[in-house]
């Protein structure tokens, strides 16, 4: 039977994050290569003056250039984490916290966050749908076209049920194909190969709540609209909640949950 440890892990851990870095970083420079293309070969091709397609090249690649070096910024704060994350599980004076599961666990837990991941999916898009319902109808009621309205709506519903119904099977699917264990230290939990980082940029721990086997932490991320709340749900089996609940303790201090950080 697996058991709590807080050794260094028996296996070398890629990071993710720098690979989605580097390729961010790739796109950049392509795109920021096609916005000086008009300039470095002016005169020299009739298709990159600025008349033909050498305008929408550079307003494309100015765009995009910037949009890819801050998605890397932003992926280079996450890789530095998650870097520091296995630095930590790797070294026991760091005060970090590895739990291993059984196979039989490891399934369960998937099982049981992937059902809490649908059910908060599936409250999204049922509300979703009904402001889109009410939105098509009132469509179809002002203009008269009922058929583009229906149209609408069910193109609509189907794009969105990708993301509500998908997401969380892709999730469940990650999380079957990981490693069966959780980190925890203070830079952040790894669940599996999934990251949720306190301590990278401006992201902020918000609440820790260890109940019923389960550990909610809650954090705030900056996105293009503003900070965002995510929730990072793990239950436990009940041979590894007292090691869970020492870790806490070592990890957020005094006093214990909910009211850890």
């Amino acid at each position: 039977m697996a058991e709590f440890t807080a050794q260094a892990p028996k296996r070398i851990v890629k990071n993710r994050r720098r690979r989605v870095l580097r390729i961010w970083l790739l796109i950049a420079f392509l795109a920021l290569f096609a916005m000086l293309a008009p300039f470095l070969f002016e005169g020299r091709a009739e298709f990159l003056e600025f008349d033909e397609l050498g305008g929408a090249m550079m307003v494309l690649g100015l765009l995009l250039s910037i949009t890819g070096f801050i998605t890397a910024g932003f992926y280079r704060g996450l890789a530095r984490t998650e870097d520091r994350l296995h630095a930590a599980a790797a070294d026991p004076s760091r005060n970090s916290h590895r739990f291993t599961y059984a196979p039989e666990e490891w399934r369960a837990f998937v099982h049981e966050a992937y059902r809490k991941d649908a059910s908060r999916s599936k409250g999204t898009w049922v509300l979703v749908a009904v402001i889109s319902l009410v939105v098509g109808v009132g469509f179809a009621f002002v203009t008269g076209d009922i058929a583009f309205s229906a149209i609408f709506i069910v193109a609509l519903l189907a794009f969105l049920s990708l993301f509500a119904f998908g997401a969380p099977l892709a999730r469940r699917s990650k999380l079957l194909r990981s490693e069966p264990e959780v980190v925890l230290s203070r830079e952040g939990l790894l669940v599996g190969s999934a990251l949720h980082p306190f301590a990278s940029g401006w992201t902020t721990l918000e609440n820790v709540d260890f109940k019923d086997g389960w550990l909610t932490i809650v954090y705030a991320a900056p996105t293009r609209t503003g900070m965002q709340d995510y929730t990072a749900d793990v239950w436990f089996p009940e041979r590894l909640r007292p090691a869970v609940q020492q870790a806490l303790h070592a990890t957020f201090g005094n006093p214990p949950p909910p009211s850890a950080v």
